[in-house]
């Protein structure tokens, strides 16, 4: 059986999409200069954008 998929639905796609792209840009830039400023404290930002980002 074929399915269609429609077009919302690649949108929508696209649309979680770009935003996993942004979330995870901004986890890999972040993550030195949080761990420079904040040390082994930085694992609590780190781990909220972590979260964040796989959810």
């Amino acid at each position: 059986m074929k399915e269609i998929i429609s077009e919302q639905e690649i949108k929508k796609f696209n649309y979680y999409g770009s935003i996993y792209k942004v979330h995870l840009a901004v986890l890999i830039i972040s993550a030195v200069p949080l761990f420079m400023w904040l040390g082994r404290y930085a694992y609590i930002p780190f781990g909220i954008l972590f979260i964040i980002t796989m959810y």
